[in-house]
Parts: structure tokens; C-alpha cells; sequence
């Protein structure tokens, strides 16, 4: 299992997984009177033909971290390992209306558009929306990651970003990252670093604008949730009024455009797994972007090699774990 150290949730997050545990089990004891690992899992298992993707994902993730926080490993494994396949499909066609991609060809239009717009309008949005989507584009985080983010050009630097703990075998400019998904084994530890000294003048520029817009600079009142849904709610609008055939594109399009970029141009999935913070290189390959919506690009961002053998050792705890599941059942 990852370290716990390595472990980074919000407090608000953790108390709603909490809230969740306890609701459950209170359900469970009236439905079974007992509430143990076997009856949870049972009536979990039991509540999936009648429940949405999304509510198994969350019950899945409180759990895990409840087990888990007990040092219940098999327990967190077992649950983790429920299948979505039986979910009612109805609830299933947002995440499907999600778009994973985007063409070169409409990708040229919408930056056309917003360097335009940003010219002549009075709309304060459009640079942040832009400067997000173009840096997520470039370097892979999820929309919450770009709080944390920071450039950083030397060892010295990059040693205080990451409280001692990043190793780093790249070059500089880098830029130092809080994964946002560092539990339940969907990353490989606090920290990852982003190599991105083959970036040119322009791609540096846009990812500064992202860490300057997400930290709030010279904004005593600054508040990330609120800012970034005036955001979101800015993408919507372009896209619903000028480019009707995006519909369904956010931020993690972008996300996914670049994961689908990295594998055209021949990245392993561990060095993608180490670039946009999955905890093992499973994920890019199972649940993310195809390699044929790829753009044929140079200047990519680089990996940090030195997390390659983190990757590694996560998934072979994991697939351990799930050989002894399968012998104690």
C-alpha cells in the first residue's frame, strides 16, 4: 500500500467520507444486525443494481479509507475491487457525455477564439479559463492540482517545494506538484515533479498564468472553489455559444488530450502513470485516453524518472494483495 505519509486529503473530504461510513453502517446493522467486513460488503454488493456509478464510487472511497486508517488492507482491497458493471446504466451517461478529446483542427479555433476575445472583451474570466486549459493541455493536472502547483529552477528550490521529499533526475525549469489523488493507491505519493525544460517561451507563460490565477496573488478574499467554478461556468459559456459541437469539453478534456498526446508520441504508461500522478500505470492504460486522438507535437512535458520505481513496487504490492485476497476466499 502507499505510504501513509504520502497521503493527502482535505480535511472536509475525510469528514464526509466519515459521515458516509458512519451512515452506511448504521443501515447496514438494521438490515443485518451485525455490521462486520462480510455484512458491509454484502450490502454494498446487494445496493449496486439500484445505484449510480457515482454512489459507488463514493462508498467505495469512504470505505477504502476507512479500512485502510484500520490497517484493514484485504478489507480496503476487496472493496475497492467491486465492479460498477451492474450500475444502473441511466446514471451512468454523464460521465459518457464527458468529452475525452479534442481535434487539432477545432483545438486551433478555440485558441483563435479566446486570444481574440481576450483583446477586445471586458469578460475578467476568459485569460484564467484560458491559461488553465492551455497549461492543463501541456502538463496533465487535474483542475484542484494547479493550487499547489510551483515552477521551480533549482535543487535547492525544488527541495523546499516538496518538504525534502522530492528526487528529481531531470532538468530545470520543473515545476512541483500536491497529488491530488495520493489515496486509496491512485498515486505514488505526495509530491510528483514535472520536467519542463523542453517547453518553449509561450508554454512557460501559460503555465505561470495557471499557478498565478489558481494561488489567488495580491487577493486577500481569495477563494479556490469560487474562483474555479466562475471559471468552469466561463468554458460552458464559450463553448455552449460558439462551439456547439464541444459539448460536454471542461478542463479535464484537456487532461485527457494530454494523456492521449504523450502516448502518440511513444511515452511508456509509467512515465505517463509519474506525469499526471496515477498510482500505477494501469490507469492510463484501462480508463483514459486512446493514443489514435494524439496530436503529433514536440516539446512535451518530460517525466521525472526517479518515480518510475515507485509506479512499480505500488502495483506489485497491489496484485500481492489481491492473490492473497483470492487464496482467503
Amino acid at each position: 500500500m502507499p505510504d501513509r505519509k504520502s497521503i493527502s486529503r482535505e480535511a472536509s473530504t475525510e469528514e464526509a467520507y466519515q459521515k458516509r461510513v458512519r451512515y452506511l453502517f448504521g443501515q447496514v446493522k438494521k438490515s443485518c444486525s451485525e455490521v462486520s467486513p462480510d455484512s458491509v460488503y454484502e450490502f454494498v454488493s446487494n445496493m449496486i443494481p439500484s445505484k449510480s456509478y457515482s454512489w459507488l464510487r463514493t462508498i467505495k472511497a469512504s470505505l477504502v479509507m476507512y479500512y485502510e486508517n484500520q490497517s484493514m488492507f484485504s478489507e480496503a482491497e476487496k472493496i475497492n475491487s467491486l465492479s460498477s458493471d451492474e450500475c444502473k446504466r441511466s446514471n451512468l451517461q454523464t460521465s459518457a457525455k464527458k468529452k475525452k478529446n479534442i481535434s487539432e483542427k477545432k483545438l486551433e479555433k478555440l485558441d483563435l477564439f479566446f486570444e481574440e476575445k481576450i483583446k477586445t472583451s471586458s469578460d475578467t474570466l476568459l485569460s484564467p479559463a484560458y491559461a488553465f486549459i492551455k497549461a492543463t493541455l501541456h502538463c496533465g493536472l487535474r483542475p484542484s492540482e494547479w493550487q499547489s502547483a510551483e515552477l521551480v529552477e533549482s535543487t535547492e528550490s525544488l527541495l523546499k517545494a516538496t518538504e525534502g521529499l522530492g528526487v528529481y533526475s531531470g532538468k530545470f525549469p520543473a515545476m512541483t506538484v500536491i497529488n491530488g489523488k495520493a489515496t486509496n493507491g491512485r498515486s505514488f505519493g505526495k509530491y510528483r515533479i514535472l520536467d519542463l525544460s523542453d517547453f518553449t517561451d509561450k508554454q512557460r507563460m501559460f503555465v505561470s498564468l495557471a499557478i498565478y490565477y489558481a494561488k489567488g496573488i495580491n487577493k486577500t478574499d481569495f477563494n479556490w472553489d469560487a474562483f474555479y467554478n466562475n471559471v468552469r461556468v466561463t468554458i460552458n459559456r464559450v463553448i455552449s455559444s460558439n462551439f456547439p459541437s464541444l459539448k460536454g469539453l471542461s478542463l479535464y478534456t484537456f487532461r485527457h488530450q494530454c494523456i492521449a498526446n504523450l502516448k502518440h508520441a511513444g511515452y511508456s504508461l509509467e512515465e505517463i502513470a509519474v506525469i499526471v500522478g496515477h498510482g500505477t500505470d494501469l490507469t492510463a492504460s484501462q480508463h483514459y485516453a486512446k493514443k489514435r486522438y494524439g496530436h503529433t507535437l514536440t516539446n512535451l512535458v518530460k517525466p521525472n524518472h526517479s518515480d518510475i520505481p515507485r509506479i512499480k513496487r505500488i502495483l506489485h504490492s497491489k496484485l500481492e494483495q489481491r492473490k492473497t485476497l483470492d487464496i482467503r476466499e
